[in-house]
């Protein structure tokens, strides 16, 4: 059975992608970030084009090229979104494949990440109290879709041509890490949708990270993964055309596995809902009386 991988990676899912490839990149899960430089300690391509530099060709690739089989060409993940984000902006073919370790490969319309909000995200937004963090934005479109509707949004991306696209669409965008000083606001939701609590392959940071930004009665929407139920990390490749990335990890998280990440970083389940293949979770910050009554059943 093909998995349907919407839920489950990101708006980089391409850009939020990027950062599996390494903690460098998309929100960016280090605090020394070096944006659009380094991955995996390598020099990456500039974001226009590929340079010999950025194009590297894996060990395998190189046995089959010598046996008359030229493989792909091995590049940065992030010049495969660019290039299909570029494509879709210009209303062209837009599909990458998502290589996952067992074989399997599963079509990606980049052009997805362009679209309005879905009814059922639209429901979820309309829950979330402002100002909004939208981590790992991409283009914007919840970012819009808050701001359209008169609550207070920031996106935050690390990857410069995806902030410039999302502010030519009209939305509130920096350029940073979510890791980074952030313009100081008593953040009263945070967004991980499209997959982003995959991010660098450790969610736990990630939502520790937040539960520091959030005001004490803060909320976190999480999209999760709904063909998994615990926590499983992967290491998957992303093609497009004669185009291969090198493998990055990534961590589908499901709703078994956010009630243990909950628990972990000061979170509490208020709600997992389902439309259709895509699942949320929503979730409250765990103030100190709530943990105690959870412990000991007790109200301090």
């Amino acid at each position: 059975m093909e998995h349907d991988f919407s839920a489950g990676w990101a708006r980089l899912s391409l850009w939020s992608l990027a950062s599996g490839v390494s903690r460098a990149a998309a929100v960016g899960l280090t605090k020394n970030r070096v944006p659009g430089r380094l991955i995996d300690g390598n020099a990456r391509a500039p974001a226009s084009g590929l340079t010999p530099r950025s194009i590297r060709r894996l060990p395998r690739e190189r046995d089959r090229a010598v046996a008359g089989h030229p493989g792909p060409t091995v590049v940065d993940v992030r010049d495969i979104y660019e290039s299909a984000l570029r494509a879709a902006s210009d209303g062209h073919h837009a599909h990458c494949e998502l290589h996952w370790p067992d074989g399997r490969a599963t079509s990606v319309d980049v052009a997805r990440w362009l679209e309005p909000p879905t009814a059922q995200e639209l429901a979820l937004l309309s829950e979330m109290a402002g100002p909004v963090l939208d981590v790992g934005c991409g283009p914007g479109r919840h970012t819009i879709a808050l701001t359209e509707r008169g609550v207070a949004c920031l996106g935050v991306d690390v990857l410069p041509a995806v902030v410039r696209l999302a502010r030519r669409r009209g939305a509130e965008v920096i350029e940073a890490s979510v890791f980074e000083r952030l313009p100081a606001k008593e953040w009263r939701s945070a967004l991980l949708l499209d997959g982003n609590i995959g991010i660098g392959a450790d969610p736990a940071a990630l939502m520790r990270r937040l539960r520091e930004l959030l005001h004490p009665r803060g909320q976190l929407l999480v999209e999760l993964d709904s063909h998994e139920t615990g926590i499983r990390t992967h290491r998957f490749e992303l093609g497009r055309g004669q185009w291969r990335s090198r493998p990055f990890r990534w961590t589908l998280v499901g709703s078994a596995g956010i009630s243990v990440l909950a628990a972990q970083t000061g979170y509490h389940v208020e709600d997992v809902s389902r439309d259709g293949p895509r699942s949320f979770a929503q979730l409250s910050v765990r103030t100190r009386a709530r943990a105690t009554v959870a412990t000991t059943g007790a109200v301090p």
